[in-house]
Protein backbone atom coordinates (compact mmCIF):
# COMPACT_ATOMS: atom_id res chain seq x y z
CA UNK A 1 0.00 0.00 0.00
CA UNK A 2 1.60 3.59 -0.73
CA UNK A 3 2.77 5.69 1.95
CA UNK A 4 -0.49 7.70 1.75
CA UNK A 5 -2.85 4.83 1.61
CA UNK A 6 -1.10 3.87 5.16
CA UNK A 7 -1.00 7.32 6.69
CA UNK A 8 -4.70 8.04 5.69
CA UNK A 9 -5.72 4.66 7.28
CA UNK A 10 -4.29 5.27 10.32
CA UNK A 11 -7.33 7.34 11.71
CA UNK A 12 -10.15 4.80 11.55
CA UNK A 13 -13.30 7.07 10.78
CA UNK A 14 -11.19 10.30 8.62
CA UNK A 15 -9.44 7.51 6.55
CA UNK A 16 -12.15 5.55 5.55
CA UNK A 17 -13.89 8.53 4.90
CA UNK A 18 -11.62 10.17 2.98
CA UNK A 19 -10.87 6.73 1.21
CA UNK A 20 -14.72 7.00 -0.05
CA UNK A 21 -14.47 10.63 -1.26
CA UNK A 22 -10.71 9.94 -3.18
CA UNK A 23 -12.25 6.99 -4.67
CA UNK A 24 -14.97 9.03 -5.96
CA UNK A 25 -13.02 11.74 -7.34
CA UNK A 26 -10.62 9.73 -8.99
CA UNK A 27 -12.25 6.62 -10.42
CA UNK A 28 -15.77 7.41 -10.17
CA UNK A 29 -18.15 8.14 -13.02
CA UNK A 30 -17.72 11.47 -14.98
CA UNK A 31 -16.14 13.04 -17.82
CA UNK A 32 -12.91 12.70 -17.53
CA UNK A 33 -10.94 9.51 -17.67
CA UNK A 34 -8.59 8.26 -15.07
CA UNK A 35 -4.92 9.09 -17.56
CA UNK A 36 -6.41 12.50 -17.06
CA UNK A 37 -7.36 12.57 -13.29
CA UNK A 38 -3.91 11.33 -12.77
CA UNK A 39 -2.50 14.00 -15.41
CA UNK A 40 -3.97 16.70 -13.74
CA UNK A 41 -2.88 15.16 -10.27
CA UNK A 42 1.22 14.62 -11.60
CA UNK A 43 0.46 18.49 -13.02
CA UNK A 44 -0.27 20.39 -9.77
CA UNK A 45 1.80 18.17 -7.98
CA UNK A 46 5.19 19.05 -9.41
CA UNK A 47 4.36 22.65 -9.26
CA UNK A 48 5.03 21.93 -5.55
CA UNK A 49 8.50 19.17 -5.98
CA UNK A 50 6.36 17.31 -3.78
CA UNK A 51 6.71 13.56 -2.72
CA UNK A 52 3.08 12.93 -4.21
CA UNK A 53 4.33 14.17 -7.56
CA UNK A 54 6.57 10.91 -8.21
CA UNK A 55 3.50 8.81 -7.03
CA UNK A 56 1.10 9.86 -9.51
CA UNK A 57 3.60 9.70 -12.24
CA UNK A 58 3.50 6.29 -11.77
CA UNK A 59 0.11 5.96 -11.30
CA UNK A 60 0.04 7.92 -14.84
CA UNK A 61 2.22 5.27 -15.94
CA UNK A 62 -0.22 2.41 -14.99
CA UNK A 63 -3.03 3.52 -16.54
CA UNK A 64 -1.29 3.84 -19.89
CA UNK A 65 0.23 7.31 -19.93
CA UNK A 66 2.50 8.33 -23.08
CA UNK A 67 5.94 8.26 -21.51
CA UNK A 68 6.46 11.54 -23.48
CA UNK A 69 4.08 13.69 -21.71
CA UNK A 70 4.93 11.60 -18.30
CA UNK A 71 8.73 12.69 -18.71
CA UNK A 72 7.37 16.32 -19.69
CA UNK A 73 5.15 16.22 -16.49
CA UNK A 74 7.68 15.30 -13.98
CA UNK A 75 10.68 17.54 -15.38
CA UNK A 76 8.37 20.52 -15.48
CA UNK A 77 8.82 20.68 -19.20
CA UNK A 78 4.79 19.95 -20.23
CA UNK A 79 4.43 23.78 -21.59
CA UNK A 80 7.04 23.38 -24.20
CA UNK A 81 6.14 19.89 -25.25
CA UNK A 82 1.95 19.82 -25.09
CA UNK A 83 0.21 21.92 -28.17
CA UNK A 84 -1.20 24.77 -26.33
CA UNK A 85 -5.16 24.91 -26.53
CA UNK A 86 -5.33 21.39 -26.44
CA UNK A 87 -6.93 19.09 -23.46
CA UNK A 88 -4.29 17.88 -21.72
CA UNK A 89 -2.74 21.35 -22.08
CA UNK A 90 -5.60 22.78 -20.59
CA UNK A 91 -6.24 20.59 -17.85
CA UNK A 92 -2.57 20.65 -16.60
CA UNK A 93 -2.48 24.92 -17.33
CA UNK A 94 -5.79 25.49 -14.79
CA UNK A 95 -4.25 22.47 -12.18
CA UNK A 96 -1.26 25.12 -12.44
CA UNK A 97 -3.31 28.12 -11.93
CA UNK A 98 -5.94 26.80 -9.20
CA UNK A 99 -3.24 26.02 -7.14
CA UNK A 100 -0.51 28.64 -7.54
CA UNK A 101 -2.80 31.69 -7.32
CA UNK A 102 -6.41 30.01 -6.45
CA UNK A 103 -7.75 33.16 -5.69
CA UNK A 104 -7.05 34.90 -8.95
CA UNK A 105 -9.02 32.10 -10.87
CA UNK A 106 -11.92 33.45 -13.04
CA UNK A 107 -14.47 32.58 -14.94
CA UNK A 108 -12.09 33.30 -18.11
CA UNK A 109 -9.63 30.69 -16.92
CA UNK A 110 -12.27 27.94 -17.27
CA UNK A 111 -12.94 29.19 -20.43
CA UNK A 112 -10.70 27.40 -22.45
CA UNK A 113 -11.75 23.83 -21.20
CA UNK A 114 -15.67 25.21 -21.88
CA UNK A 115 -14.07 25.84 -25.50
CA UNK A 116 -13.33 21.83 -25.31
CA UNK A 117 -16.92 20.49 -24.57
CA UNK A 118 -16.51 20.84 -20.33
CA UNK A 119 -20.17 21.59 -18.68
CA UNK A 120 -20.26 22.80 -15.07
CA UNK A 121 -20.10 18.78 -13.89
CA UNK A 122 -16.66 18.40 -15.57
CA UNK A 123 -15.39 21.51 -14.51
CA UNK A 124 -15.87 20.84 -10.84
CA UNK A 125 -14.85 17.33 -11.50
CA UNK A 126 -11.05 18.87 -12.83
CA UNK A 127 -12.03 21.68 -9.67
CA UNK A 128 -12.03 18.38 -7.18
CA UNK A 129 -9.20 16.60 -8.52
CA UNK A 130 -6.72 19.74 -8.24
CA UNK A 131 -8.76 20.77 -4.64
CA UNK A 132 -8.27 16.97 -3.19
CA UNK A 133 -4.57 16.77 -4.41
CA UNK A 134 -3.32 19.90 -2.58
CA UNK A 135 -4.85 18.96 0.54
CA UNK A 136 -2.93 15.30 0.44
CA UNK A 137 0.41 17.64 -0.46
CA UNK A 138 -0.06 19.46 2.25
CA UNK A 139 -0.13 16.09 4.49
CA UNK A 140 2.70 14.53 3.03
CA UNK A 141 4.70 17.44 3.05
CA UNK A 142 3.77 18.60 6.59
CA UNK A 143 3.98 15.14 7.80
CA UNK A 144 7.63 14.46 5.58
CA UNK A 145 5.50 11.03 4.34
CA UNK A 146 8.74 9.69 1.99
CA UNK A 147 8.07 7.64 -1.19
CA UNK A 148 7.29 3.77 -0.82
CA UNK A 149 9.90 1.76 -2.05
CA UNK A 150 8.02 0.27 -4.86
CA UNK A 151 6.93 3.53 -6.07
CA UNK A 152 10.28 4.90 -5.84
CA UNK A 153 11.96 2.31 -7.62
CA UNK A 154 9.32 2.43 -10.21
CA UNK A 155 10.34 6.45 -10.38
CA UNK A 156 13.66 5.58 -11.08
CA UNK A 157 13.27 2.73 -13.29
CA UNK A 158 10.20 3.76 -15.27
CA UNK A 159 8.96 0.36 -14.80
CA UNK A 160 5.25 0.39 -14.31
CA UNK A 161 3.66 -0.70 -11.41
CA UNK A 162 0.79 -3.17 -11.25
CA UNK A 163 -2.98 -2.50 -11.00
CA UNK A 164 -5.13 -5.40 -8.51
CA UNK A 165 -8.11 -5.44 -8.00
CA UNK A 166 -11.19 -5.50 -10.79
CA UNK A 167 -11.96 -2.73 -13.61
CA UNK A 168 -14.04 -0.38 -11.06
CA UNK A 169 -12.35 -1.01 -7.72
CA UNK A 170 -8.22 -1.53 -9.29
CA UNK A 171 -5.89 0.07 -7.19
CA UNK A 172 -2.16 0.68 -7.65
CA UNK A 173 0.42 -1.28 -5.59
Amino acid sequence: RPAMGRLLSAHPTIGSAFNTLYSEIMRGPGSLIRQEREMIATALLLLRIATLSHTHAEFLRVEDGDPAIIKTLVDGSWRDAMTPGNRNFQLCELAHKMSATPTSMTEDDWQPLRDLGFDDQACLEVAHIVGIFNYLTRLADGLGLQLDPATLEASETETPLKKIGDANGARTV
